[in-house]
């Protein structure tokens, strides 16, 4: 960099034993130039440098142990406090310089408007960048943080920060990373390395519409395991529920942190990330407020924390803006040449082994804030056993239902037509005029439609005996069912040949 004006040209010392502030200062009061270069070498900074809004260049960060011959280390022998800063009133864009051994000392009181910090190295310092006031348009990338209180500290409460770039940065061993007190919002954090910290990785009051993608969290130490039993967050926010409308992807976080980007368990939905999230396979969307809706190769779930509300999840077909047309939703199951698979309505596992015990409910008519439906479940009797068929109810006005179903049926004769049989143990057909039928769990409450193929002969009755009938004030219940016949005519007992048998079984 010997072709270019350089510090030294205004009287610096790069040996590191003087001090070379008003070298700095003398070349950024210098109207002639836009960028103060430092070539390699130690330069000592005793006093606060007001850059005059000029770039500050070197020739390049360097590696941990690495020569200071072959990179510009600037370090400080006096501005080793918290409030004290090397440099204020940057310009655009700083880059290529190494910052080490500031005690609790800062590197810049940023002006942080449309700026970027590049390539540079900080260790062994207080505060990297300071901002009071709000962030805009400000990028840090390829940077290294290393055993420093602060990466970035912003300290103005309720100030908004918007398009914070954090790009391709290394904080290992450090206290915090990127600290907001203000609000987040709209800004990219990507391909960070965030190791071995002890306090937070990025944290702000809110953080709203900000992007999260490739970063590695390991490490965290010294955190509160009663309060973070399960690691400390690697996000945070100030305010309750205030991380909405994110997006993250190809995150790993483990040893020490808390990923709030997928946690697995779906009564802590409300700690984590608010937004979108992909990892491992999975895409997530979550609200800060509770709720989940995660899709797998496996499949679609919907989750909800255990104190928030049971809304329903939501499966729209497309409408055309006008409301002049409406989409198909289909169920489509198999492969070409295949005959498709089943489509089955269960529970979770641990839920009386996965049985569905809900409704189908269709919606058939709204009148204020009264809504009417039509239901459909399966149908149980009173020991719980599973029964044929399903059974509804059809809300008609207030206080007025009725009773529907989808009816279990069979066709019964002699001879091998008979069909649907299996729902019975035992038929009777030893009397004549009777035909006696025994379920697998018994009638309960049985709602039963009977045809006769024969002409002339008629139901006449049904009764429940074989001595095992339970009558109760509020239903009919017995494993037995005994349907009579008789001749039209002659009124006298008679067997049909055929007859066809509906029944529903309405427990309650």
């Amino acid at each position: 960099m010997s072709e270019y004006t350089t510090v030294l040209d205004y009287g610096a010392d790069a040996s590191g034993k003087s001090d070379s502030s008003q070298a700095f200062r003398k070349m950024a009061e210098d109207s002639s130039i836009s960028t103060v270069i430092v070539p390699n070498g130690i330069f000592r900074i005793d006093s606060t440098v007001d850059l005059k809004m000029k770039n500050l260049q070197g020739p390049g960060k360097s590696r941990y142990g690495q020569a200071t011959s072959k990179s510009s280390h600037l370090t400080t022998g006096k501005l080793t406090g918290e409030n004290d800063y090397l440099f204020k009133n940057q310009g655009p864009i700083v880059d290529g310089l190494t910052f080490r051994n500031l005690g609790k000392g800062g590197v810049f009181d940023l002006f942080s408007y449309n700026a970027v910090v590049r390539n540079c190295y900080f260790e062994q310092l207080g505060t990297a960048m300071f901002e009071e006031d709000a962030f805009v348009n400000f990028r840090v990338e390829f940077c290294n943080f290393t055993s420093v209180g602060y990466g970035i500290r912003q300290t103005k409460g309720g100030a908004l920060n918007t398009t914070v770039h954090v790009i391709g940065c290394e904080f290992n061993s450090t206290h915090h990373g990127l600290i907001f007190a203000g609000k987040l919002w709209g800004s990219n954090f990507c391909q960070n390395i965030f190791e071995q910290m002890d306090g937070d990785a990025i944290r702000a009051s809110h953080i709203y519409v900000c992007n999260f993608e490739g970063n590695w969290w390991e490490g965290h130490n010294g955190h509160d395991s009663d309060k973070y039993p399960d690691g400390y967050p690697c996000l945070r926010v100030t305010e309750s529920q205030q991380m909405m409308n994110n997006t993250a992807s190809s995150n790993q976080v483990a040893d020490g942190w808390l990923n709030l980007f997928n946690l697995d368990e779906e009564g802590r939905n409300g700690g984590g990330m608010g937004g979108v999230s992909t990892n491992k396979g999975l895409l997530r969307v979550i609200s800060s407020v509770g709720k989940s809706t995660k899709l797998t190769p496996d499949g679609l779930t919907s989750s909800r924390a255990d104190w928030i509300g049971a809304d329903p999840l939501m499966i729209c077909a497309g409408r055309s803006r006008g409301g002049g047309w409406s989409q198909d939703i289909a169920l489509r199951t198999g492969g070409p040449g295949g005959d498709g698979g089943h489509v089955t309505l269960d529970n979770y596992p641990e839920n009386s082994g996965g049985v569905f015990k809900s409704s189908l409910r269709f919606l058939k008519l709204v009148d204020g804030d009264n809504k009417r439906h039509e239901s459909l479940r399966l149908v149980r009797d009173g020991a719980d056993h599973p029964q044929p068929g399903l059974i509804g109810r059809s809300e008609l006005e207030q206080d007025h239902v009725a009773l529907t179903g989808v009816p279990a049926q069979c066709y019964v004769c002699e001879g091998g037509r008979s069909r649907g049989l299996e729902a019975f143990t035992d038929i009777d057909r030893g009397t004549e005029g009777e035909i006696s039928l025994a379920a697998v769990y018994g009638f309960d409450n049985p709602m039963l439609n009977v045809t006769v193929e024969d002409r002339g002969i008629v139901l006449d009755g049904v009764t429940y005996d074989k001595g095992e009938t339970w009558n109760h004030s509020d239903s009919r219940s017995s494993r037995w069912l005994t349907l009579h016949f008789v001749d039209r005519q002659t009124g006298q007992p008679k067997t049909p040949k055929g007859f066809w048998l509906w029944f529903n079984l309405h427990t309650n």
